[in-house]
């Protein structure tokens, strides 16, 4: 298999990071429109959730856009990382391959775990300097999920060569086939 198809593929969820990014324009939107509307009684408090909330959805927005540029600007650098030092240089093994769809699951669910972490972080601090009780529990329980689900991109990103590897050494401990008679 040839580099530019692994290239192709980082690029691919570099495009669709940037598309996820674009999602978060309607609520980046809605935001700026609530605050013109005034919807909350209170100005102060109106102003502290128009904050908070413009800094949800702009982190979650920023980790889009930079995974997205990141991954487009350094696709080339990722693959020659990911791909083995023995094969020849326009040439990628089906190993080297999967080790490549590893990361890129890996990076996928670690920019999706970051960018869902930033709102309910930001919606509880709000809620608390409001006063409001919100049952924080279900705060750090979406954190906690979120927090596993990026340490299970980590792992799949940084892990990718030796998780390939391991793939392939189980698919050839293959058990004996029932044609042989002892």
């Amino acid at each position: 298999m040839n580099n530019n198809f692994a290239e192709f593929l980082i690029k691919v969820l570099g495009i669709l990071s940037f598309l996820k990014a674009l999602s978060f324009l309607q609520p980046l939107i809605d935001t700026f429109s609530q605050k013109n509307l005034n919807i909350m009684q209170d100005e102060v408090m109106s102003h502290k959730f128009f904050l908070y909330s413009i800094s949800g959805i702009s982190v979650s927005m920023t980790v889009f856009l930079l995974t997205g540029i990141i991954l487009i600007k350094y696709a080339p650098i990722i693959t020659n990382h990911l791909s083995k030092k023995d094969e020849p240089e326009n040439r990628i093994s089906e190993h080297s391959i999967q080790a490549v769809c590893f990361s890129l699951i890996g990076v996928y669910l670690l920019t999706t775990a970051i960018s869902q972490i930033a709102f309910p972080i930001a919606e509880y601090s709000f809620l608390k300097g409001a006063g409001n009780s919100m049952p924080a529990h279900s705060v750090w329980a979406n954190v906690a999920a979120n927090s596993i689900q990026a340490i299970i991109g980590l792992l799949l990103f940084f892990g990718a060569k030796g998780l390939s590897s391991l793939w392939y050494f189980f698919q050839d401990l293959r058990p004996m086939s029932a044609d042989k008679t002892t």
